[in-house]
């Protein structure tokens, strides 16, 4: 195969992937996922005055605020940050799960992640012993897109690649997510190294399960899927670039404490309910499957 060829060849394999692509993307859910940007914006640009009412006083609970507080930002560097931080995880979760056949399940995740996380987030801080005086921001929100971009890269890659692999496997995901967190804060701690030796166990216990020449596959079948490959690393480093991002080792800000606490009840439940959900459904449509056999 000469240079022209192999060039056509890969021209017509991308045309492929924006075709799949151009076929599976639906406006109404760019739509349904410009409201993010669209609140923010509007929030962020009403008086200082209103915007300080919508901020959540954990002295002062009100149900409306329980809601509010998640779109409302202390200036225009935490405004800026949860927004580029939500458009750069759930873009490529939204992709991926369009090309992973998942697209409804991305619509219920994002509306519980925008409509129930702010409340729940909120509500856990009210019981815990670490509740800050006040909580403002979408950050808790955008972690939680975090967690569920981990959940996206290994539906498609169970979807589209191998069936070997399942959406438990994630947690090593999460796990380096939570590395690079306790890297962040603790340093080269115990926790720390605690946490990539569990992770690298993991890997290692995982590959023996699914098989090492299955794996090789996995690597040599999305290694020529022009576009799907780089969809999926461009994904695979937005997740371990927004860690130090949403959990920025300088807690300090000119109107007060980054409430990183929320920040880690947002990765954590964008991770395991959606996780929980998928096993669920998984068991399900399995326990179905035998009751037809038998």
């Amino acid at each position: 195969m000469d240079l022209r060829e192999a060039f056509h060849e890969m021209k017509e394999n991308y045309i492929g992937f924006y075709r799949e692509l151009r076929q599976g993307v639906e406006f109404r859910d760019l739509l349904l996922m410009a409201v993010v940007p669209v609140v923010l914006t509007g929030v962020f640009l009403l008086p200082k005055s209103v915007q300080q009412g919508l901020i959540l006083d954990f002295q002062n609970v009100s149900v409306f605020n329980l809601f509010s507080y998640g779109f409302v930002h202390r200036g225009p560097g935490h405004y800026a940050g949860n927004l580029v931080s939500y458009v750069t995880l759930a873009l490529p979760a939204y992709l991926l799960c369009v090309l992973g056949q998942e697209k409804r399940f991305f619509r219920y995740t994002w509306l519980s992640f925008v409509l129930l996380f702010p409340p729940v987030i909120a509500l856990i801080e009210l019981a815990s012993p670490v509740s800050p005086s006040t909580t403002a921001g979408f950050s808790g929100v955008a972690s939680a897109f975090l967690g569920f971009l981990a959940i996206s890269l290994v539906l498609f890659l169970c979807n589209r690649v191998s069936k070997e692999i399942q959406t438990a496997h994630a947690v090593v995901l999460y796990l380096v997510a939570a590395g690079i967190v306790s890297l962040t804060y603790s340093g080269v701690s115990g926790l720390t190294i605690g946490t990539f030796a569990a992770t690298m166990l993991l890997v290692a216990f995982y590959v023996y399960r699914i098989g090492v020449e299955e794996v090789k596959r996995v690597f040599s079948d999305i290694s020529v899927m022009q576009g799907h490959l780089e969809l999926v690393l461009f994904a695979f480093l937005f997740f371990l670039a927004s860690p130090t991002m949403i959990f920025p080792a300088n807690i300090s800000r000119a109107g007060g404490t980054v409430d990183i606490f929320a920040h880690y009840l947002g990765l954590t439940l964008g991770f395991f309910l959606p996780l929980i959900y998928l096993i669920y459904q998984n068991t399900d449509v399995e326990r179905q499957l035998n009751l037809v056999k038998s």
